[in-house]
């Protein structure tokens, strides 16, 4: 996460948003609680890296069922996911090309 939010925060001229996905299984005891709490930590971790608090979000839910296994032998309850995205005014398309960007991307339009 350190690594990913200081490969972040090179992007230039851009605030960082961030959307926490976080999950427990039903199962779990007090399992909604958890979900918030697994959130509510990510996001306060954000913070003391420096992303602002306006700027993440937390979606949490609870898993009825695990993911099947895949290829590389993963199966069970994924329990948190996180996403960063640039917040660019005027449109992220300058950044495509910039080497400071990664992993680098093309604009959709």
């Amino acid at each position: 996460m350190v690594d990913l939010v200081s490969n972040a925060r090179r992007w230039p001229d851009v605030e960082i948003q961030a959307q926490i996905v976080t999950n427990a299984y039903v199962g779990e005891k007090n399992a909604e609680e958890l979900a918030k709490s697994r959130g509510q930590q990510l996001k306060e971790f954000l913070i003391q890296l420096g992303v602002k608090s306006q700027y993440i979000y937390v979606d949490t839910h609870l898993e009825e069922s695990p993911y099947p296994q895949d290829n590389s032998g993963f199966n069970g309850y994924l329990q948190l996911s996180v996403g960063l995205m640039p917040l660019c005014k005027g449109g992220c398309e300058r950044l495509c090309d910039d080497p400071r960007i990664t992993p680098t991307s093309k604009a959709v339009k």
